[in-house]
């Protein structure tokens, strides 16, 4: 079954508007952590808010930690109180609007539309940490890298880690025949 596609809890959007770079680069780093070729790259204050990766299971930590790692404030927000509303006014890079809910949605996402095309771009936010990628992140390739990169690890032999991967790939693709 697909995992489920995740962008936004409507308060916080996530840049890539889905979870699984973010768990491969959880799972290649936690591969850095258990092999002493990479504790280099592990051994510095530049991941030490993300915690205990080396012991953690993606799903656990995913929940306590991509809203203040990852996230940036969604797009469009409800303001749910006054103070909400007044902390709102004047934020560098938001607009406080008010859309009275009778009218038709078609007007108003096209009235919307016009009044945000007449203010000037406002930077976008960042996260904490962020994908780096200029183009499109390819899951199915960088999951096989780190499959193998895992096998390199238990065996300390790309020769050997790469003929059990061939092995799993064969195993898998008779499983899938049946």
């Amino acid at each position: 079954m697909a995992r489920k596609a995740f962008s936004t809890d409507y308060e916080l959007d996530l840049p890539w508007g889905r979870i699984e770079p973010y768990r491969l680069w959880f799972e290649y780093l936690k591969l850095a952590y258990n092999h002493p070729d990479y504790k280099s790259l592990t051994d510095n204050r530049f991941y030490e808010s993300w915690g205990d990766v080396a012991n953690e299971k993606f799903n656990d930590w995913w929940e306590r930690n991509w809203r203040k790692l990852f996230a940036i404030p969604a797009s469009i927000e409800i303001l749910k109180n006054a103070t909400e509303q007044e902390d709102s006014i004047g934020k560098k890079g938001s607009l406080v609007v008010r859309i009275r809910r009778r009218d038709n949605i078609k007007t108003q996402l096209a009235d919307l539309k016009r009044l945000i095309e007449k203010l000037e771009p406002s930077a976008s936010a960042e996260p904490l940490y962020k994908l780096s990628a200029t183009h499109s992140i390819v899951d199915k390739a960088l999951r096989a890298n780190l499959r193998l990169g895992e096998l390199f690890t238990q065996t300390g032999s790309i020769e050997d880690a790469a003929e059990q991967y061939c092995d799993r790939v064969e195993n898998w693709n008779e499983k899938i025949k049946k």
